[in-house]
């Protein structure tokens, strides 16, 4: 898992993991809630990274509620 701050060989507790999770399926759920086809889209890192970075930049910049570790641990 790709992260953009230095946590090159950080182990994470579980309730990061958990933070890490619940982001990651609701970044997924909210892809098929607005998905204009039929199709059930897949988990896909890629894109699922995608998204994630964008809602860190509104959160942690836009909006500046948090910082972007307290988003995604």
């Amino acid at each position: 898992m790709l992260f953009r701050y230095d946590d090159d060989y950080k182990e994470f507790t579980e309730e990061e993991l958990k933070q890490h999770n619940f982001i990651d399926n609701s970044i997924m759920e909210l892809i098929n809630i607005v998905n204009p086809s039929p199709e059930n889209i897949e988990y896909d890192d890629y894109i699922v990274e995608k998204v994630r970075i964008t809602l860190i930049d509104i959160f942690s910049k836009d909006l500046q509620l948090c910082t972007e570790k307290a988003f995604y641990p």
